[in-house]
C-alpha cells in the first residue's frame, strides 16, 4: 500500500438515508402529487407568522381584485365600491392590530386623557432580532405596493374618461 497507513485515511460514510434526503429535497413541479404551490409553501415555511402574512396580503389583493373584476359579477358600481371599502377596513384593522405587531413589531393606539386631549402612543419591538426578515419584507412591500396599485388604477380610470359613479 505505498506507505500510507490505514489509520491516517479519513472516510466519510454516506448512508441510504442521506441519499434519500437529497432526493426528497428536490421537488419536481411537473409531478402533480407534489406540493401544489412550491413558492407559496416555501414562503409560508420561511415565515414566523404565516397566517398574519397571508391576511396582510389577502385583504389588499381581494380589494384590488373586486375593484378590477367586480363588474363581471354585478353591474352595480355602488355594491363594488361598498365591498372594496369593507375589505380595506378589514385590511386596516389587520395591519394595525395583527400584522404590524407580529411581522415588524410595531403597535400604536390613541388614548384620550381626562382633560379631553388625545395622546398617541407608538411602540416598537426593542429586540429586532426576533423578527423574520422575510416577514418584514412582506409587510413593507405590501404596504408600499398596494397604494401604488390604487394610484395606477386611478390614472387608468382618469385616462379612460369612464366615470362609473355618474348616471
Amino acid at each position: 500500500m505505498s506507505g500510507v497507513k490505514e489509520e491516517e485515511l479519513e472516510f466519510i460514510s454516506v448512508g441510504a438515508d442521506d441519499e434519500n434526503d437529497m432526493v426528497s429535497a428536490y421537488v419536481d413541479p411537473s409531478q402533480p402529487d407534489r406540493a401544489d404551490n412550491i413558492i407559496g409553501n416555501w414562503l409560508f415555511n420561511q415565515s414566523k407568522h404565516p397566517s398574519a402574512a397571508f391576511f396582510h396580503l389577502f385583504f389588499k389583493a381581494l380589494a384590488l381584485f373586486v375593484y378590477m373584476f367586480g363588474s363581471w359579477f354585478t353591474s352595480s358600481f355602488i355594491f363594488i365600491f361598498v365591498v372594496c371599502i369593507i375589505l380595506l377596513a378589514f385590511d386596516f384593522w389587520t395591519v394595525k392590530n395583527i400584522s404590524g405587531r407580529l411581522l415588524v413589531g410595531l403597535r400604536w393606539w390613541s388614548y384620550v386623557k381626562e382633560d379631553g386631549s388625545t395622546e398617541w402612543i407608538f411602540e416598537s419591538l426593542e429586540d429586532m432580532a426576533e423578527l423574520s426578515p422575510l416577514d418584514s419584507r412582506i409587510f413593507w412591500g405590501a404596504l408600499y405596493v398596494a397604494p401604488l396599485a390604487w394610484i395606477l388604477l386611478l390614472i387608468v380610470g382618469l385616462l379612460r374618461l369612464k366615470f362609473e359613479y355618474l348616471p
